[in-house]
């Protein structure tokens, strides 16, 4: 099968600048009385829904260049983090909740170590340094709000029983 072939059977990609900025929700874009155009800031949910979605052209594009593991391994380390996202926004319980929320740090963390490998690799860097961009601060969201849960849970009793 040549290269041609090859390309035609994987997921388009952005292939200027502006598209790979433009597939991203802005970090800045904050609803305020000086500026009622701006869009609210996006959630866990949709920030990580929306990398899902440009990561899966990445992988796309991996695969187009015969790196199917690597692209496997970072479809479901993607898939997991966006689940995490999701699920932790309609958590029944505080375990639950921190349960995803965990699940969603780790995974991120995979996929950093992942995409920190692809670019050895040289396929598509522009889009791939905007993919961990992104997936760093979705990495650090998460970070946040599991160290919060953890400050807000009850000490253990043993720890304030005297000895």
């Amino acid at each position: 099968m040549d290269e041609e072939k090859i390309m035609d059977n994987t997921l388009p990609a952005p292939t200027d600048s502006e598209q790979v900025k433009n597939d991203f929700p802005k970090n800045n874009q904050v609803k305020n009385d000086q500026n009622k155009d701006e869009q609210p800031k996006p959630t866990l949910r949709e920030m990580a829904t929306s990398v899902c979605i440009v990561i899966y052209r990445y992988i796309g594009e991996l695969k187009g260049k015969s790196h199917n593991s690597l692209g496997n391994l970072i479809f479901q380390e993607t898939m997991k983090m966006t689940v995490a996202a999701s699920l932790a926004s309609e958590s029944i319980g505080r375990d639950k909740f921190f349960e995803n929320l965990e699940d969603g740090f780790y995974s991120s963390g995979r996929l950093l170590v992942y995409l920190d490998f692809a670019g050895t690799l040289g396929v598509h860097d522009e889009l791939r340094q905007a993919i961990v961009e992104t997936v760093t601060g979705i990495h650090k969201i998460f970070a946040a709000s599991v160290k919060t849960v953890r400050s807000k849970q009850p000490k253990m009793a043993s720890s304030q029983v005297p000895i």
